[in-house]
């Protein structure tokens, strides 16, 4: 399923696009502090931990970090 969202980003937000074969091994809560608790080496760390628990399908994602709003996006 594509889900196609229009959102306003702040400062410091983390964007983070993935398979299901992260979020059917990891709940939200444990990514959410995955991304704080390793953020040298998040694709690492999230990867590592859902192979831990099993693993059984691929796994794909991109994180984009450091969004920077320009005063162009603020006064959308």
């Amino acid at each position: 399923m594509i889900v196609i969202s229009y959102n306003l980003f702040l400062k410091d937000d983390i964007l983070l696009m993935c398979s299901d074969g992260l979020t059917n091994m990891l709940r939200d809560n444990e990514i959410y502090n995955l991304l704080l608790n390793n953020p040298d080496k998040p694709v690492e760390a999230l990867i590592k931990n859902a192979n831990d628990l099993g693993g059984y399908d691929n796994i794909t994602l991109i994180i984009i970090d450091n969004i920077d709003i320009g005063e162009e996006t603020k006064e959308r």
